[in-house]
């Protein structure tokens, strides 16, 4: 699932309106201590193209769903987050509510909330129901959460909410209590990064911020910051502008917007009284939040990528154990043809046993039988980014390195003596580029050519690629590595001396 700002950006700033009094009763009941933030969208107020302003075209791929939604009674939807959904694990997306009023269908505006890209949304909650008077989306453990939740009044939250009226879109957002207490207690003050002082300046001098987007205005999006003083207000701008010409800095974020030195130029918030105002386009809007988005999915998809990869070499070495060799490439008949990849060879290993079992293993991965099974591809087969690119269903980027050139035989499982090199130096699995994903039970490869380029090998994440090694580890490579250093952590028996400091 993506961010809360993510499905912000994905929703295409849908337009919304002062909630009636039953509706802020009904979600009132979802409110709780650890309630974070909530997004709040109208969708009767997209029925006519064009209304969204500077958003629309962010809005119109969408435009069928939402309509969708409209037509089976939905009239708002809100987005939610909280302390539950924030890293580490145990940890839960931000969940989906709408409000059920007279005549509302809420079957179908549940089939379409978790229906995702196949009922044209950006995304699909795995678990919808009915509770409370409204259609709840999330996953199992959030829906467990809020049936035993005890609301809870949010006067800052709804403070927030105030501020932006009758705004075309509205986002509420306020620190837990909880989370103050955690920040005054383990905080012991801001980096001098940042000016130092206190962490209180964070956790009791900023109340609550608010977002409204008025596509009629000059400038359509009003950011307000509610410090708890004038002073305090000042503060939080300093403070805010060390943020920014931190993120000048930032290579990752340069990376997904190449021209953020401009755009943070560009901006010129400003205090009035005891809040800080800050007024944007709507492209500019967008153009920041990627910048504070999609860096932070990138870090959260590396770290779910090297779990893939570790559980993935756990597998191997569970093969190993059982059968004294590390799985081949893939398997062949008696004619010596390959049939399929070590992906499915490694099924028992990753509890997938059952899908091993419906495998016709003495037929090629194409066969009728076999082809069927390839959109049921295990999770841990697939990258998580989106950086280049989103693989076909069914299809994989990850691969092991294999050929001639590292004197890997394609058909053969290698046993821990022929690892001269050490596995702790020799790579097993690694990432390709999405225009070489291959279905994941096919039999094929990385075919390691004899002109090795890392930089045109290691692009799934920024600066590089995650690779899984032979002591079952799991290790991000950067695109700068050595084509020498690549090739020697290739080849498992080449005799090379590899220093600690080479990759």
């Amino acid at each position: 699932m993506k961010t809360l700002s993510a499905l912000i950006i994905a929703w295409g700033l849908s337009a919304c309106a002062a909630a009636s009094a039953d509706t802020k009763d009904v979600v009132a009941t979802f409110v709780d201590d650890r309630t974070a933030a909530l997004v709040r969208i109208r969708l009767d107020a997209i029925a006519q193209p064009g209304a969204l302003g500077e958003a629309e075209p962010l809005a119109a791929a969408y435009r069928p769903w939402l309509e969708s939604l409209r037509k089976a009674g939905a009239r708002e939807l809100y987005i939610a987050a909280g302390l539950d959904n924030l890293p580490p694990a145990p940890y839960s997306a931000p969940w989906a509510l709408i409000p059920l009023e007279d005549g509302a269908d809420a079957k179908a505006i549940g089939a379409l909330l978790c229906g995702g890209p196949e009922k044209g949304g950006p995304e699909a909650w795995t678990t919808c129901a009915s509770i409370r008077g409204a259609v709840l989306a999330g996953d199992d453990a959030t829906l467990e959460r809020v049936k035993a939740m005890t609301p809870s009044t949010r006067p800052d939250l709804a403070a927030a909410f105030d501020t932006a009226g009758d705004a075309p879109i509205a986002l509420a957002v306020s620190t837990p209590e909880d989370l103050r207490r955690a920040i005054d207690e383990q905080v012991v003050g801001l980096p001098d990064e940042l000016g130092g002082g206190p962490s209180s300046l964070v956790s009791r001098g900023l109340k609550w911020a608010s977002v409204a987007y008025r596509p009629a205005a000059a400038a359509p999006i009003r950011l307000l910051v509610q410090a708890a003083s004038g002073e305090e207000a000042a503060r939080l701008l300093a403070v805010g502008g060390k943020v920014v010409d931190r993120m000048r800095a930032s290579s990752e974020i340069l990376a997904f917007v190449p021209g953020f030195a401009a755009l943070a130029g560009s901006l010129t918030p400003r205090v009035e009284g005891d809040r800080v105002v800050l007024e944007l386009s709507a492209q500019h809007a967008v153009q920041w939040t990627r910048a504070v988005v999609d860096p932070l999915q990138e870090s959260r998809d590396r770290r779910e990528c090297i779990r893939n990869l570790m559980q993935i070499a756990l597998a191997m070495h569970n093969y190993l154990a059982q059968h004294g060799t590390f799985p081949p490439p893939h398997s062949v008949d008696a004619a010596g043809k390959p049939l399929l990849s070590w992906r499915v060879l490694i099924l028992p290993y990753l509890e997938a046993n059952d899908l091993y079992k419906e495998f016709h293993l003495d037929e090629p991965w194409d066969s009728p039988h076999n082809k069927a099974l390839i959109p049921r591809m295990p999770k841990v087969f697939a990258c998580p980014s989106k950086r280049g690119g989103t693989p076909a269903v069914g299809t994989t980027i990850y691969k092991r390195p294999v050929g001639e050139a590292i004197g890997v035989p394609a058909t053969k499982g290698l046993t821990i003596k022929e690892v001269t090199d050490g596995t702790s130096n020799t790579i097993m699995v690694l990432e390709t580029p999405v225009d070489q994903a291959v279905e994941w039970s096919r039999p094929a490869d990385w075919d390691v050519p004899a002109n090795l380029d890392a930089k045109a090998v290691f692009v799934r994440h920024v600066g590089g690629a995650n690779t899984a090694f032979m002591d079952g580890s799991a290790r991000f490579l950067r695109d700068g590595i050595k084509p020498e250093t690549f090739r020697f952590l290739l080849t498992p028996a080449g005799g090379e001396v590899i220093g600690s400091n080479d990759f």
